[in-house]
C-alpha cells in the first residue's frame, strides 16, 4: 500500500463495503517523515540532459522535476519517475534560461515537495554553420554544436518562416562533425537552425 503523504496517527483498514459495518478489522499506524536529497549540477545549459542523484521513497507515484522556485508542489516544467533503485536518474532542462529548483515529489493523497535543490539554467549555446548558397534540390554539408539531448534537431526553413518549421531535417547527436541536409526544390531564401 503507498502510504499517505502526511505524517501522524493513521489507520489500516480491512474494508467490505457490502456489509452494514463495512470495516471489519482496523490496525493503528503512526507515519513518520521520511527523507529524501537530491545531488545535481549547481549550473545546467537550457535544453540540455542532466545527470543528477536523488534519493527518497521509491514509487512509481513520486518524481523528481524542474519547476519554477514559486509553483505549488504539484507543478513541474520536466519531470522523471522515482523509480530508480540506484538513485540515478536523467532529465531534460528546460529551454528558457532562469532560475530554477528540482524538486523531489511525494505524490499521493497530496502533493509534498520531500527535497528540492537550487538549479541555475543558463542561456543555451548553439551554432550552425554551412554554405551561403546551394543548388536548389541539392544536399549541403553543414557542422553543429550545441546542448545534447534527446529530440533537438537542425532543419532548412523558409526565411522568417516559424520556429517549429522545416522543410528538411536532422536530428542533432553530439559529437557527430557533420550533417547531411536536403536543400528544397525551389528558389529563393531559407534559414539553417538549430532547434530545440
Amino acid at each position: 500500500l503507498l502510504m499517505a503523504t502526511a505524517t501522524g496517527d493513521h489507520e489500516l483498514r480491512y474494508v467490505s463495503p457490502r456489509r452494514e459495518q463495512p470495516v471489519l478489522a482496523r490496525r493503528p499506524i503512526r507515519l513518520v517523515d521520511t527523507e529524501a536529497s537530491i545531488a545535481a549540477p549547481a549550473q545546467v545549459m537550457a535544453g540540455s540532459t542532466v545527470r543528477f542523484q536523488a534519493h527518497g521513497p521509491v514509487n512509481a507515484g513520486h518524481w523528481i522535476g524542474f519547476a519554477a522556485a514559486d509553483a505549488p508542489p504539484e507543478r513541474h516544467l520536466a519531470y522523471v519517475w522515482a523509480n530508480e533503485a540506484s538513485g540515478e536518474y536523467t532529465l531534460r532542462a528546460p529551454a528558457q534560461a532562469g532560475a530554477y529548483e528540482l524538486r523531489f515529489v511525494l505524490s499521493g493523497d497530496s502533493a509534498r515537495v520531500l527535497a528540492r535543490q537550487a538549479v541555475t539554467v543558463l542561456p543555451v549555446q548553439a551554432a550552425i554553420a554551412g554554405p551561403a548558397e546551394g543548388a536548389a534540390g541539392a544536399t549541403i554539408t553543414v557542422t553543429a554544436s550545441g546542448p545534447d539531448g534527446p529530440g533537438h534537431w537542425l532543419g532548412v526553413a523558409p526565411a522568417g518562416a516559424a520556429d517549429g518549421a522545416y522543410l528538411a531535417y536532422s536530428y542533432y547527436e553530439p559529437g557527430t562533425a557533420e550533417y547531411a541536409l536536403a536543400l528544397p526544390d525551389e528558389t529563393g531564401d531559407y534559414e539553417l537552425r538549430f532547434v530545440l
